[in-house]
């Protein structure tokens, strides 16, 4: 065999492995059980996102920031340095800057 042939061979073999595979499809019993499952990852997400936004809540009480007093003090940090490059702070423009930085814009 030349190394055309043989090549050739290869490229017929893999297909043939291929298309020899056997198909699995599921079966209408296992729907309600996929179902059940996603709904309890669903569920067990939430409860893990809910405890940690309840630890970040917490842990800013206890540092003494509420979450208003944390937006004023990022603000009044933009105010500075936007008037450091002469740029006039209203608050379309903070709104605006919110929503970049957040992707929203």
């Amino acid at each position: 065999m030349n190394v055309k042939q043989l090549s050739r061979f290869t490229a017929l073999s893999r297909s043939s492995v291929i298309n020899a595979a056997p198909i699995f499809f599921k079966s209408s019993s296992t729907a309600g059980f996929d179902k059940k499952e996603r709904a309890d990852e669903k569920r067990f997400f939430n409860k893990k996102e809910a405890a940690a936004l309840k630890s970040l809540l917490k842990k800013m009480e206890d540092e003494g920031q509420t979450p208003a007093e944390i937006l004023k003090k990022e603000r009044d940090q933009l105010v500075t340095i936007l008037g450091k490059h002469g740029v006039r702070f209203s608050e379309d423009l903070y709104d605006d800057l919110i929503l970049w930085k957040s992707g929203d814009l």
